[in-house]
């Protein structure tokens, strides 16, 4: 289902790999030609169906424009986002989770007033402009990291992990803010139940009831909270692998786009999608897990 949606959607988008690499003075017999090179001069039924078949046999396909396979172009970039990504989330299990639970827990006081306006201020602050600070910040100013996230030709981003540090707080701050709002009001409503309630009316001291009858009741929700930014993890991180010329799977989407070049889009899309159904699956076998009534 969800590769048919992919394909379909991206069929439906103007020009092709032929009339972007052409551009507007290619001529009917040139696009004609360059069109049959890339093999988009077969139907668009001819065409998913041998996608489809490639991908049930592991096979992505190949690049229209590069000709390489899918797989082999997406195998570095995908490495430096995931790479990106866990360091990201790390960010926002601290922002998000952390800071939500603190929130929720005293719902309504000072600190959770002050840590939801942070919160909103955050979540309506566009990645560039995050980006930019912390480069004018951290970069410029203070000269502590670097301001574009060059890495070394051969070896891996791990040879120069500097690099992750900007991109992986652009990218923190906003999901964070996010899974921190989620997290929050699900903590302050788990925290009106009455075991919760009758816990504390019985003396039990805040860290308990916080421990042994506040976060078991809310950890699967929760989860189900930080699957939603996953799908931004992975492949959302256009904008901040962009403003720090990150090359990861945000970049190889973008030059994708700007080639017209479908079948590696369809290989990028397919990724994304992946990824979230797996997400999203962990999240609802912990929530499952966890649920205490299921569990009585």
């Amino acid at each position: 289902m969800a590769s048919a949606g992919i394909f379909w959607l991206l069929e439906l988008a103007p020009g092709d790999a032929a009339t972007q690499a052409l551009g507007p003075r290619a001529t009917p017999e040139s696009l004609a030609a360059l069109r049959g090179e890339y093999g988009l001069d077969r139907s668009a039924g001819q065409r998913y169906l041998s996608w489809l078949g490639g991908l049930v046999r592991g096979d992505a396909g190949e690049s229209v424009v590069s000709g390489r396979a899918v797989s082999e172009v997406l195998s570095g970039p995908l490495s430096r986002t995931l790479a990106l990504g866990a360091c990201a989330g790390v960010g926002v299990l601290l922002v998000g989770v952390v800071g939500g639970i603190a929130a929720g827990v005293r719902a309504g006081g000072r600190g959770d007033r002050a840590v939801s306006a942070a919160a909103v201020a955050g979540l309506s602050t566009p990645e560039f402009v995050v980006g930019t600070v912390l480069i004018v910040v951290f970069a410029l100013g203070l000269g502590w990291l670097p301001a574009v996230s060059l890495l070394p030709t051969s070896g891996s981003v791990w040879d120069r992990p500097a690099v992750l540090v900007l991109p992986a707080v652009t990218i923190a701050v906003v999901a964070g803010s996010y899974v921190l709002r989620l997290v929050r009001a699900i903590v302050a409503g788990h925290a009106q139940a009455p075991h919760v309630v009758a816990a504390r009316l019985d003396g039990v001291g805040p860290v308990a009831v916080l421990g042994r009858h506040l976060l078991p009741g809310v950890l699967g929700p929760v989860t189900g909270a930080v699957a939603v930014v996953v799908p931004y993890l992975l492949g959302g991180t256009v904008v901040a692998e962009s403003v720090f010329a990150y090359p990861g799977l945000g970049r190889t989407l973008v030059a994708a786009v700007d080639a017209r070049d479908q079948v590696l889009l369809q290989g990028v899309a397919m990724v994304l999608a992946t990824g979230t159904a797996t997400a999203y699956m962990l999240a609802d076998v912990i929530a499952r897990a966890t649920d205490p009534h299921r569990a009585a």
